[in-house]
């Protein structure tokens, strides 16, 4: 069905009276159905905030450590 489609949208286009102006009409008109935003997704220009650990962090990371007899200093 949707092949079918496409190959009568391409022979409308092919068999008009004008099918430059037609494509580029239809071209637009797919831009603005498939209109691409910003992904928010992925971390692509985002801001990542503070990188830093947190004290709580730092605090779990000691007590790990105290009670690892191998890597206690």
């Amino acid at each position: 069905m949707q092949v079918e489609c496409l190959v009568e949208v391409i022979d409308d286009l092919i068999s008009s009276d004008n099918p430059q102006e037609n494509l580029k009409h239809f071209t637009q008109a797919l831009h603005k159905v498939f209109a691409f935003g910003r992904s928010k997704k992925h971390m692509i220009q985002r801001q990542l905030g503070r990188l830093e650990p947190t004290p709580y962090l730092k605090y779990r990371v000691d007590e790990v450590m105290r009670h690892m007899p191998m890597l206690s200093t």
